[in-house]
């Protein structure tokens, strides 16, 4: 099991409840957040091994969020996974890991965080 610990900023309450479930049975320590605000509060506490953070959430978006991750030394190195609804409309995001389009399924959501881990200096 890995103790690796994920944040997860999502607004859609579903959504952020089944990304911590799936995430907990894959053994992952998922902390989760509704909004940029708390996205950004939580990373600064935390720094989490992992974060996967919805494009569009009230308050901070998540570019919002990415661009303050990236201006912080001890947050820029961490894996980003941006969920969202419309990656063709996405420019290329410096910190940005990987794109995920909503809807998606779990299970390759999965592979994508055992990956980003798996290729992560251990600190």
């Amino acid at each position: 099991m890995s103790s690796a610990r994920i944040l997860v900023a999502e607004d859609d309450p579903a959504l952020r409840e089944a990304l911590r479930d799936v995430l907990a049975l894959a053994g992952y320590a998922a902390v989760t957040v509704s909004d940029g605000t708390q996205a950004l509060a939580a990373a600064r506490a935390e720094v989490p091994d992992l974060i996967i953070l919805d494009h569009l959430m009230p308050g901070l978006d998540g570019l919002s969020v990415l661009r303050a991750l990236q201006a912080d030394p001890r947050l820029r190195g961490i894996p980003v996974i941006l969920l969202t609804g419309a990656a063709h409309d996405l420019p290329p995001q410096p910190g940005v890991a990987a794109i995920v389009e909503k809807p998606f399924q779990m299970v390759p959501l999965q592979d994508t965080v055992r990956s980003l881990l798996a290729s992560r200096p251990a600190r």
